[in-house]
């Protein structure tokens, strides 16, 4: 799973329990840990500050449908919001590759490979993470 400059690797032991971790500090300079996943999402929701919103953000209903949406379009309209990266792997394979942008009241989602966005909840949002990380909770 890749969020933005977080790589991480999970289920990296047989119980399932920790991460490694490299995370982007400067250009060609990395950190790489191991980590519990508990923790490592604990770090994530400290240090992005739109994950600590999540709770606030309500699903749009007249945006909750995938829309065709232009990537220029996306960034000359959305520049100034805050947003992440996340991809998820999967054996090599990317299954998932989304900006979250934070738009005030919603998220937009905004698939990448197809170039199509719509509003998500924030609690949608938290438990696709969850998922992703393997965090047995």
């Amino acid at each position: 799973m890749i969020l933005n400059s977080f790589t991480c690797a999970v289920d990296v032991d047989k119980n399932k329990m920790f991460s490694h971790v490299i995370e982007k500090t400067q250009d060609n300079q990395y950190t790489v840990e191991r980590t519990t996943k508990m923790v490592l999402l604990a770090v994530f929701y400290q240090n992005i500050k739109l994950l600590q919103q999540l709770d606030t953000k309500k699903q749009s209903e007249d945006t909750k449908i995938w829309q065709d949406y232009a990537l220029v379009r996306l960034q000359a309209y959305y520049n100034q919001n805050e947003a992440f990266n996340l991809q998820y792997y999967e054996y090599g394979k990317c299954t998932y590759s989304s900006l979250i942008i934070d738009n005030d009241s919603e998220l937009i989602e905004y698939d990448l490979p197809r170039q199509k966005a719509r509003s998500i909840a924030g609690k949608t949002l938290k438990k696709q993470l969850v998922k992703f990380m393997k965090v047995q909770v």
